[in-house]
């Protein structure tokens, strides 16, 4: 049963979404939102830098926002966890 919900959790919805990544120290990009789980996040970002383990805000074009922390970074992609459940409509 315990890894009936680890699967669930785990289930990711693929999107194509683009959103506002605030970092810690105000400065602001466009990524775009990959996919998405129930605790967690995969981003697109153009090289920008990344701290492992920072939070950020992230934010849709609805203006929902939604806090976060930055667990792995590529070149162009990065990933993490939710610290906020995200507001309703946070995706399209």
């Amino acid at each position: 049963m315990q890894g009936e919900r680890r699967d669930e959790r785990s289930k990711r919805i693929d999107l194509e979404q683009p959103v506002t990544l605030l970092t810690s120290d105000g400065h602001s990009f466009a990524v775009v939102l990959k996919d998405i789980s129930l605790d967690g996040f995969r981003i697109q970002h153009r090289g920008e830098y990344l701290d492992p383990w920072e939070v950020v805000t992230l934010v849709s074009h609805r203006g929902t926002r939604t806090r976060a922390q930055i667990r792995w970074i590529t070149t162009d992609e990065a990933g993490g966890i939710f610290l906020d459940t995200p507001e309703e409509g946070f995706t399209c």
